[in-house]
């Protein structure tokens, strides 16, 4: 079986393995509450008791409806509360309405 958890090539610091990128936000990872349990249980059980912690360098948040975990870096915390991380691709040959109205 492979290994696909982060592990530093520094440190040695290794990831659990529960946590997988967010497809709608960049540089968030995320899981259930359920799968945290296991791997990181005082991490989990803070979250139960408050929806949002700081441990170390990272900020948790709990959505309790849906049981998601989001984690990000400290820094990048007010960033996903504005909701400012989801990359929207632009499509390059789009033009402007008043290129198009004026062309005609």
């Amino acid at each position: 079986m492979f290994d696909l958890s982060f592990i530093c090539p520094k440190c040695g610091f290794r990831d659990s393995p529960c946590w997988r990128s967010s497809h709608w936000m960049l540089y968030t990872l995320t899981c259930r509450i359920d799968e945290l349990e296991p791997f990181e249980p005082e991490i989990a059980k803070q979250l139960r008791e408050k929806i949002e912690i700081e441990v170390g360098p990272y900020w948790y948040k709990l959505v309790p409806k849906s049981g998601r975990v989001y984690r990000v870096i400290k820094e990048l915390k007010n960033e996903y509360k504005r909701g400012h991380i989801t990359e929207k691709p632009k499509n390059p040959f789009q033009k402007k309405l008043a290129e198009v109205f004026f062309a005609t």
